[in-house]
């Protein structure tokens, strides 16, 4: 009696051959039901590829990518060759990336690319960063970290009229103007204008080969070339005078090419006072 008890009661509790079917499709749709609810989504993120002018740049060539996440600042260090790299970002909020070229040592960065969560998605659901949203999602990253609601700006508007008022360059707007009126929590498509440009004019070392003739990589991936003038009046053997054109007030920084496998190529930083007086400073890429 023991053992048909027993044997019914094995029955009577173990799992039908239906039930064990089930249990990959209760498990998915409870999986589905966890991302459903979660406050984070998994996004593959699309690097954009060097400009041509940059591939004679030293390597390793990488990126850094910076964005917030929960009131935090997330830092990823992608290694040379990296295409994509998931991230999880927040749903329901607006999230910009920033992506730092480096080049050489981890000082010589150059300007980001950037992309915005969830406006600059592709049809295949990755998020593509770009050399044109790059000074937008930098905008935005630095209202984050001064814990500015950004949710409040029409940010596909931003994206759409920063290049369109730049002539395709946004890196020439007032930025610090523009997170100083959003800040204020009153901004107007109209007031994207350029900064104040100012005509730099440095005397250089020939040390740093820059001579006028000699073409200049900039920071900037939109113009990544500058080619400067004819040999000015004063031109010497120890120095020449070179023209950089106009910059705004900021730090730029411009990459002296290397005219042969045997020089170095030399990384020039140039910071643009409020007056319009530049100082520089140079140093070997590494």
């Amino acid at each position: 009696m023991i053992q048909l008890v027993t044997g019914y009661m094995d029955r009577l509790f173990a799992p039908s051959r239906t039930a064990w079917l089930l249990l990959p499709l209760l498990s998915s749709l409870l999986l589905d039901a966890c991302s459903f609810y979660s406050a984070r989504r998994l996004v593959t993120v699309r690097l954009p590829e060097f400009p041509v002018r940059w591939l004679q740049l030293p390597e390793p060539r990488a990126f850094h990518l910076f964005y917030r996440l929960d009131g935090v600042t997330v830092s990823v260090d992608l290694p040379p060759g990296t295409v994509t790299r998931e991230l999880p970002l927040n749903k329901g909020t607006f999230v910009p990336i920033l992506a730092y070229p480096v080049s050489g040592s981890p000082e010589t960065r150059l300007l980001p690319a950037g992309a915005v969560f969830p406006c600059d998605l592709n049809s295949n659901g990755e998020l593509l960063l770009n050399w044109s949203n790059g000074a937008a999602a930098q905008v935005l990253t630095t209202l984050l970290e001064c814990e500015i609601d950004i949710d409040a700006i029409n940010v596909p508007r931003l994206l759409s009229e920063l290049p369109a008022r730049t002539g395709g360059d946004p890196w020439t707007a007032d930025l610090s103007g523009m997170v100083r009126h959003f800040a204020e929590g009153a901004f107007r498509a109209d007031w994207i204008r350029q900064a104040p440009l100012f005509e730099v004019v440095l005397q250089l070392p020939s040390t740093l080969g820059a001579f006028p003739g000699i073409s200049l990589l900039t920071e900037n991936a939109l113009e990544p070339e500058l080619l400067l003038g004819g040999p000015a009046a004063n031109e010497t053997e120890e120095q020449s005078t070179v023209s950089l054109g106009k910059l705004c007030q900021g730090m730029h920084r411009f990459i002296v090419e290397r005219r042969n496998d045997s020089d170095s190529s030399v990384r020039l930083d140039v910071d643009v006072q409020p007056d319009g007086r530049a100082e520089w400073f140079a140093a070997p890429l590494e």
